[in-house]
């Protein structure tokens, strides 16, 4: 008698015959190994399909298909109807584009410039001279982010005006 542990081989609950660990379909019957777990994230995803929310439905279907053979029909219609799913919701709800990439996409041209300024002592030589303007900057950024343009730049010139007072004031005789 061998002692094999009950990762390695299980029995099929249709026919109960022996299965070893990541079968997909019994040798034996052809029954789905997993059908109770696909049967339930079926019905989780016609459900989320019923309520409109494609695009979670879509995921539990793709959550489905490791627990299928690849070469299955249900993996394939479970793929096409997973695109199918996609290509609706995008047209229902597409996608917004993160600002950070709009931010990229404006600001891209101006990276071969930035490189040729970055290689030039001058810019160096200002950063280092005028380093308030590399904080001023970073400052400025930060309030347009989080609470924008408009903020951001009143903010960063009221301060501006606050700090040149100190400014002038240590300058006067």
């Amino acid at each position: 008698m061998s002692i094999i542990t009950p990762e390695l081989i299980r029995n099929c609950k249709r026919c109960s015959s022996e299965l070893t660990s990541g079968t997909l379909v019994c040798d034996q019957c052809h029954a789905l190994v997993h059908s109770e777990e696909l049967e339930q994230l079926a019905a989780e995803a016609k459900a989320l399909e019923a309520k409109g929310q494609l695009r979670p439905a879509r995921e539990q279907w793709l959550i489905a298909l490791p627990l299928l053979p690849k070469t299955s029909k249900q993996a394939e219609w479970i793929e096409r109807h997973a695109r199918a799913l996609g290509e609706q919701a995008e047209r229902i709800h597409p996608t917004i584009e993160p600002e950070k990439k709009q931010w990229a996409k404006k600001l891209g041209p101006l990276g071969p410039i930035a490189v040729l300024l970055a290689k030039s002592k001058v810019l160096l030589a200002a950063i280092f001279k005028l380093k308030f303007l590399l904080s001023f900057a970073a400052f400025f950024t930060f309030y347009w982010a989080m609470f924008g343009m408009k903020f951001g730049i009143g903010f960063a010139v009221l301060i501006f005006i606050h700090e040149m007072g100190h400014f002038i004031d240590i300058k006067r005789p």
